[in-house]
């Protein structure tokens, strides 16, 4: 998960540099690519998503033992995915639709979409049920991780495991 880049290139984007930032952007980019499209973005939130690489830039604290790549991955994540339930919340206001035409269309989204979760459910393992489930009911990754007795980095490991392994079957549906 860890993308390669230069301290310096970094340091130098902190400090306002334009063709440095150019360079972290590109850099960093497939993160913005693999959450929009995880998260079912749009150009907006693609753009939303590379605007959270140059807010982690200026805002990365370069005293902390913390790794950019890490760092500048959760900012994109947190971005896109905040930015998309703000808007989609707000759908039948931009459009000017009727709210009850675009209600019913959710609920039958959402039945599709739980049972194609149904489906991609039963492919993981205990754990990773457990993972998935407790993280779509709000639980924060520190929060399971204590209630497992384990780390939050092993919770994170079985969490990308079971996003993979139901990515896969999705593959395999289409």
């Amino acid at each position: 998960m860890t993308k390669k880049y230069d301290p310096i290139v970094l340091k130098n984007a902190h400090e306002g540099d334009e063709k440095a930032i150019e360079k972290i952007l590109k850099t960093f980019k497939g993160y913005v690519i693999v959450w929009n499209r995880m998260f079912n973005g749009d150009e907006d939130s693609h753009q939303v998503g590379e605007i959270a690489i140059v807010e982690a830039i200026r805002s990365f604290d370069f005293k902390s033992n913390h790794n950019f790549s890490t760092y500048v991955y959760k900012k994109i994540k947190y971005a896109i995915l905040n930015y998309l339930k703000k808007e989609r919340k707000n759908i039948g206001l931009v459009y000017g639709e009727d709210l009850d035409e675009i209600e019913d269309v959710r609920k039958d989204n959402l039945n599709i979409e739980w049972e194609l979760f149904d489906k991609l459910i039963t492919t993981l393992d205990e754990s990773e049920k457990e993972i998935i489930e407790s993280l779509i009911t709000g639980k924060k990754i520190v929060d399971i991780a204590l209630e497992k007795s384990t780390t939050i980095r092993i919770v994170e490991v079985i969490y990308e495991n079971a996003i993979d392994k139901m990515k896969k079957t999705i593959l395999e549906i289409r």
